[in-house]
C-alpha cells in the first residue's frame, strides 16, 4: 500500500486527535442500531457485516479520494496519497471561485430555492446560522422554509424523525470516517498555503476533521428517514413536495461548503458513504433512489464538481466522481 510520512517536507498534516467527547464516541467501532434491522441476522453477525462494510468503504475512499492516517506510524496510507495535495489545491481553488463569482451574488447570500418556498424567505447564509445554532440542535428545523404547506405539528414530527435517524441509522459512522481520514479543515490549509483571500464562517459544529461532512451525511440520511416514513404511510413524495424535501436534504450539506468549513469533496465522500450504506439501514429501497436523484439534480456542490471535472484543471475530481457513479442505484 502506498504511504507518505507526515515528516516529509510539505506533506499535509493530519487534523489531530479528536476532543475527548468525540474520541469517546469513536473509540469502539459500533454499528448504527438499524444496521440490517428487520433481518433474522444475529447481533454479532450484523456487527461483523458492518465492520466489513466500513473497511471496504474506507478502502474505496482511500484509493480514489483521500488516504487514511496511521497515527502509530505517522503516515498517510492509500493510493490517494499520490494526489492528496492536488485534490486540496483544487478544492481550495473551487471554493475561492464559489466565494468570488464573476457574475451575480455569492450562492451563500442567495435565497434558498424551492417551488413551495415560505414567504419568510431565507438565504443560505441564514439557514447555515440556523443549522449551526446551539451546537447543531436546530439542524432539522428548516423544512418549513422549503415547504410553506407544512403545519407546525408535521414540522415538529419531521425534526423528531430526523433526530431519531441520526441515532438509529447514522450512529457513529461520520465520526468513524473522520477519525480514520483525519483531513484538516479548509481554513487550516488555506492559512498554511497563505491563501489569505479565503473566507469562512465561524461554526461551532466544525471541531472535527473535515472528511467526511457530518452535516452532508445527516442531510441525505436523516431526511431519507422522513421520506421512508412517508412511504410507509402510503405517501409518495412527488412533484413540488418531493422537490422541496430533496432540495432541503442536499442544501444542508452544500451550505457547509458555501460557508468555507468543508471542501466540496467532503460532501462527495459523504454521498458515497450514504449510497453504500442506504441498502443496509432503510427497508424502503426507494429512499436511496430519491436521495440520489436529489444529489444529482439539486445539489449546487455536485453540479460544481461535475463542471470542474470536465476541465483540464479539474481532472483530479474524475476518479472520485466515478466511484460516486458506481455507488448510485441502477
Amino acid at each position: 500500500m502506498p504511504s507518505l510520512s507526515i515528516h516529509r517536507a510539505n506533506t499535509i498534516p493530519p487534523y489531530g486527535r479528536l476532543n475527548s467527547d468525540f474520541f469517546n464516541a469513536v473509540k469502539d467501532l459500533q454499528m448504527p442500531p438499524h444496521w440490517l434491522i428487520g433481518s433474522k441476522t444475529k447481533t454479532q453477525q450484523r456487527l461483523d457485516h458492518f465492520n466489513r462494510w466500513f473497511q471496504e468503504t474506507l478502502g474505496l475512499i482511500n484509493e480514489a479520494l483521500w488516504p487514511k492516517y496511521d497515527q502509530r506510524r505517522q503516515e498517510w496510507q492509500g493510493k490517494s496519497t499520490q494526489h492528496m495535495q492536488q485534490l486540496t489545491d483544487l478544492d481550495l481553488r473551487v471554493m475561492l471561485d464559489i466565494q468570488t463569482p464573476k457574475n451575480g451574488a455569492k450562492r451563500f447570500d442567495q435565497d434558498i430555492e424551492s417551488p413551495l418556498r415560505s414567504l419568510d424567505v431565507k438565504t443560505h447564509s441564514n439557514m447555515f446560522s440556523l443549522e449551526d445554532q446551539g451546537g447543531g440542535s436546530h439542524m432539522f428545523d428548516g423544512l418549513p422554509f422549503y415547504n410553506k404547506l407544512l403545519d407546525d405539528k408535521t414540522a415538529k414530527a419531521v425534526a423528531n424523525l430526523c433526530w431519531q435517524a441520526d441515532h438509529t441509522k447514522k450512529g457513529n459512522v461520520s465520526f468513524l470516517f473522520k477519525n480514520a481520514l483525519q483531513r484538516p479543515r479548509p481554513m487550516q490549509m488555506a492559512l498554511r498555503s497563505k491563501q489569505f483571500e479565503f473566507t469562512y464562517r465561524d461554526a461551532g459544529t466544525a471541531g472535527t476533521p473535515s472528511m467526511s461532512s457530518g452535516h452532508c451525511l445527516q442531510g441525505v440520511l436523516c431526511v431519507g428517514a422522513v421520506v421512508e416514513r412517508f412511504l410507509d404511510d402510503g405517501t409518495v413524495l412527488t412533484g413540488d413536495a418531493g422537490d422541496a424535501i430533496g432540495r432541503w436534504a442536499v442544501d444542508i450539506g452544500d451550505r457547509r461548503v458555501l460557508a468555507g468549513v468543508h471542501y466540496p469533496t467532503d460532501s462527495l465522500c459523504s454521498w458515497i458513504i450514504f449510497l453504500r450504506m442506504a441498502d443496509h439501514v432503510f427497508h424502503q429501497r426507494q429512499v436511496k433512489a430519491l436521495m440520489a436523484d436529489a444529489i444529482k439534480n439539486h445539489s449546487f456542490v455536485h453540479a460544481t464538481l461535475r463542471r470542474w471535472a470536465k476541465t483540464a484543471a479539474g481532472q483530479t475530481y474524475r476518479a472520485p466522481l466515478e466511484l460516486l457513479d458506481k455507488s448510485m442505484p441502477v
